[in-house]
């Protein structure tokens, strides 16, 4: 059967589908790309698998278009667009067909033990060290964060004030200090990120203008967000 994909705009459409074929252990005689047409002879393709494909390359697509937004908006302009559109449609594969794209990436260490998707894993662990704070105490998040930021912006707030403080306080002073930063987007909000893993905290910082539309996004998206220090003040009050 010869497959016949034609697309616009859609980086990596090849490596997708043939991600995808992979994955069901398809052999494949020849790949032919003529922009906007990638062609593929697939002798062994059955009906079924055929429309199983077409489904997982239609399904993707808003789900690429919404990481895109929301892995630019949690960076705050810390990461290129180039780099932001990459790891949207790696996470949107793994997203749209887990094991097609484990089968694509056998270097990649992820099973059923973790508690995120693997789509939500590969967003994670794709974000540098300037955009997903990661540490075990609020001390040692809030020294991250001012080290993302360099030397030439300058807090008044210090790592060291931090230390031994009750996290409800560390977190209202953290939130404090940065809502004084970026004054033409009403400062940063510290958000909570996704599950750690192996760490007690992971936060990201989004501006305050973006805040309701990177929550809405987190939702469509199914990766959990939320202020960190109200989400802070409303479990301790459940308490």
């Amino acid at each position: 059967m010869r497959i016949h994909v034609t697309f616009i705009d859609r980086v990596g459409i090849t490596q997708e589908v043939l991600a995808l074929l992979g994955g069901r252990n398809l052999n494949l005689d020849a790949v032919e790309m003529v922009p906007p047409n990638v062609y593929i002879d697939a002798p062994t393709l059955s009906p079924a698998v055929l429309d199983e494909l077409r489904e997982a390359l239609f399904k993707d697509e808003p789900m690429k278009a919404q990481l895109e937004e929301l892995i630019s908006k949690i960076s705050s302009g810390c990461m290129l667009a180039e780099e932001v559109a990459r790891i949207a449609d790696e996470a949107a594969q793994a997203y749209a067909d887990p094991q097609a794209f484990l089968a694509a990436n056998p270097d990649i260490n992820f099973d059923d033990s973790f508690p995120i998707p693997l789509g939500e894993w590969v967003v994670v662990g794709s974000l540098p060290e300037t955009v997903l704070f990661q540490a075990d105490s609020y001390d040692a998040l809030f020294e991250q964060i001012v080290e993302s930021f360099g030397p030439e912006v300058s807090f008044v707030l210090k790592a060291k004030q931090l230390v031994k403080v009750e996290p409800l306080k560390a977190l209202n002073r953290i939130q404090v200090q940065l809502a004084s930063l970026s004054p033409e987007t009403k400062g940063y909000v510290l958000v909570d990120f996704s599950e750690p893993l192996d760490d007690e905290l992971q936060a990201v910082l989004v501006y305050s203008t973006d805040l309701p539309r990177v929550m809405e996004l987190a939702v469509e998206v199914g990766i959990y967000a939320a202020p960190a220090y109200e989400a802070l003040k409303a479990a301790q009050s459940e308490e």
